[in-house]
């Protein structure tokens, strides 16, 4: 059991969630008592010693999800909240002889904060889910605030010992924006939540689930648009749609599809596994470029482990159109078109594919989604770090 010293800084704090999964995956033979935490979260709320089990600090930073107020929480916590958050770092280092800091860039707080440690003596590792370009865009900042929280990233991802990415792309790009070497880590869910594959038959209605938080509407309501035209024109087989999760607003409810609100993970999985396609969309249009490049779905890591194949409705130049095609685990769909969608549906029933998914599905789980290789890719930068 590895016991190196390290606070880890992650906005956020709670009893489920994926990030939270992640964190539990990647600290899971680390010793609890060689672990400190520093969370900014958004909502007040008392520090429950039972979540988790090792010490949490959080700290109440300034939010707003609206456009012009987002600008004033950025600059509020700049002023007010950014010193002492890292104040209370430093005091947390010294104290504990913490031997590495590890920053989840998940946030425009962490980055800043991350920033600041750029300017200390402190090692520190970046770990990066999203790009900051989308974080910007979610929090709807002008140009200069985007210009100014890129330069914080800059400045985080040079002054790294280490970084961690969750992608083969986004490492191959940092390396060569910020010369910071990286290893990619994606989302492994917890084997608790793996299924195996379950044959369906052919004569009953195909079932399409989603599950998770839906941002990509104008994919999804292309494809509610495709399953409409489908079950009206006396196609092969009837579509039903399950959403489990969060739906944008931009995206109009149907009466027709099941709507179901989050759902453990444990029962989630067991509901993708009873579908026969886990629909995973993502934006097509030009702003989102640089994120669908660079990112990895938490959604496709546990479509797999749960057992059932993925349709990716997402742009060609992308990391989930590059992982399906090399693994073989799901179907991808480059256009809004209503006879393309459904095609691709038909051909995730095509024998050839049914037949070896299993076996795909299998070694995709041991050699990417294994939660040990959160462990072996934690271990693996820790000791580089100290090198």
């Amino acid at each position: 059991m590895n016991d190196t010293k390290i606070l880890i800084i992650l906005s956020g704090y709670s009893k489920s969630g994926v990030g939270e999964q992640f964190l539990a995956a990647m600290l899971r033979n680390h010793s609890t008592s060689s672990i400190w935490r520093f969370s900014p979260i958004v909502v007040s709320q008392s520090n429950d010693s039972g979540i988790h089990p090792y010490p949490v600090e959080t700290h109440l930073v300034p939010y707003s999800k609206y456009p012009g107020l987002s600008m004033m929480a950025f600059r509020k916590f700049r002023r007010t909240n950014l010193s002492y958050a890292v104040k209370r770092i430093k005091a947390t280092v010294a104290e504990h002889k913490i031997d590495t800091v590890w920053v989840f860039m998940n946030s425009w707080y962490t980055i800043q904060i991350a920033a600041e440690l750029a300017d200390t003596r402190i090692p520190y590792v970046t770990h990066v889910w999203d790009s900051p370009e989308y974080l910007a865009k979610k929090s709807y900042f002008p140009s200069f605030v985007k210009k100014k929280l890129m330069s914080d990233f800059s400045k985080a991802m040079k002054g790294a010992a280490r970084a961690v990415t969750v992608s083969k792309a986004m490492t191959e790009i940092y390396l060569r924006e910020y010369g910071v070497s990286s290893i990619p880590m994606v989302f492994c869910p917890p084997k608790s939540s793996w299924r195996k594959f379950l044959p369906k038959s052919n004569d009953r209605p195909i079932e399409v689930i989603f599950a998770g938080s839906l941002y990509a509407y104008a994919q999804w309501n292309s494809f509610l648009d495709a399953v409409e035209w489908n079950n009206k024109n006396d196609q092969k087989r009837t579509i039903n749609v399950t959403c489990v999760g969060n739906v944008s607003r931009w995206a109009k409810k149907r009466k027709w599809v099941n709507y179901l609100p989050l759902q453990p993970i444990d029962k989630a999985a067991t509901m993708v596994n009873n579908a026969d396609v886990a629909y995973l969309p993502y934006w097509m249009d030009r702003s989102h470029a640089h994120f669908v490049k660079t990112a990895f779905p938490g959604k496709m890591s546990f479509y797999i482990a749960s057992g059932t194949p993925v349709l990716f409705h997402g742009p060609v130049d992308s990391t989930p159109t590059e992982f399906i095609n090399s693994n073989k685990i799901g179907q991808t769909c480059h256009s809004n078109l209503k006879e393309e969608i459904i095609q691709k549906i038909e051909a995730i029933f095509a024998p050839d594919f049914i037949s070896s998914f299993k076996i795909n599905q299998e070694r995709t789980l041991a050699e990417v989604f294994h939660p040990d290789r959160c462990v072996e890719i934690f271990n693996k930068t820790l000791e580089q770090v100290k090198k």
